[in-house]
């Protein structure tokens, strides 16, 4: 049960981390073209 909570974890943290990267990303081009958000 242990191994298979350690699966799911890992899992699920490689896909947090994934999807984290991609709205850094976003936000980061979204400033990019609206440099004013920033003030």
């Amino acid at each position: 049960m242990a191994n298979w909570e350690n699966i799911l974890t890992s899992e699920f943290y490689e896909a947090t981390k994934k999807y984290f990267k991609l709205e850094i990303q976003g936000i980061q081009s979204l400033s990019m073209i609206q440099p004013s958000i920033n003030g």
